[in-house]
C-alpha cells in the first residue's frame, strides 16, 4: 500500500480540479458567454493534412489531466504543478469566457471503422469552441513540467513526446497553430507564479 500512497494522496486533489476543470470547460464549450469568432488560418493551418487516425493519439493528450499528476511521489513537486495547473487553467477559462473562438473543423469521417465512429462521438460531444487556448496543451505542459522535475533525466524525451502528441491537435483539425502557442503560453504563465510561490515558501530553493 505504501508503494502506491503517493497515488491515493495526489488523487485527494486532482480528482476533484478535473471534475471541475471539465464541467466548466464543458458548459462554456456548449454555452459561449460571447458570439465565438474564427482566427485566420496560417500558412502551418492549411499545410498540415487531416488525419483522423490521429485521433489517438489526440485523446491520450486528456490523459495528464489525471494520470501524470497522479504519478508525481514528491509532495513539494506534486503542490508546484497542481499550483501552475490551477493558474493555467483559470487563465485558460477566461480567454474562453470573455473572448471564444471556434475552429472551422471540416467533415467528421463517414466510415464504420472504430476510427470514424470515435470521431464522430468526439466532435458531437465537444464543441469546436474553446480552442485558444488549447487546453489539449495546456494541462498536459503543466504535467510534464512536473514529471521533468521528479525524472530529470528523462527530460529530454519527456518534452519531446509532448512535442510529438501536441502536432495531432493540428492533424485532427481541432485547433489552430495559434492554439498551441497559447496553450503553451498559458502553461508557462502557471508554471512562472508557481515559481514565485514556491520561493516565497521555500526561500532559497531552485524550482
Amino acid at each position: 500500500m505504501s508503494r502506491f500512497a503517493h497515488v491515493w494522496r495526489n488523487a485527494r486533489w486532482v480528482l476533484p480540479f478535473a471534475v471541475v476543470n471539465s464541467s466548466i470547460y464543458y458548459w462554456l464549450n456548449q454555452h459561449p458567454l460571447r458570439a465565438p469568432r474564427e482566427l485566420p488560418l496560417t500558412a502551418i493551418d492549411r499545410a498540415v493534412p487531416f488525419v483522423p487516425l490521429t485521433l489517438w493519439p489526440y485523446l491520450i493528450l486528456m490523459l495528464p489531466d489525471l494520470v501524470l499528476p497522479l504519478a508525481l511521489r514528491a509532495r513539494e513537486i506534486f503542490r508546484d504543478t497542481l499550483i501552475a495547473y490551477v493558474i493555467a487553467i483559470a487563465s485558460n477559462m477566461t480567454i474562453w469566457s470573455l473572448w471564444p473562438t471556434v475552429y472551422p473543423r471540416p467533415a467528421a469521417p463517414s466510415g464504420d471503422d472504430l476510427t470514424s465512429v470515435c470521431f464522430r462521438i468526439m466532435v458531437e460531444v465537444d464543441s469546436p469552441a474553446n480552442c485558444f487556448p488549447s487546453g489539449h496543451i495546456t494541462i498536459p505542459a503543466v504535467a510534464c513540467w512536473g514529471l521533468a522535475r521528479e525524472h530529470p533525466k528523462h527530460r529530454g524525451l519527456i518534452w519531446a513526446t509532448l512535442l510529438l502528441f501536441s502536432v495531432t491537435v493540428l492533424t485532427t483539425k481541432q485547433h489552430y497553430f495559434v492554439d498551441i502557442l497559447g496553450g503553451f503560453g498559458t502553461a508557462f504563465w502557471g508554471i512562472f507564479w508557481s515559481k514565485q510561490i514556491a520561493r516565497r515558501l521555500r526561500p532559497g530553493e531552485v524550482v
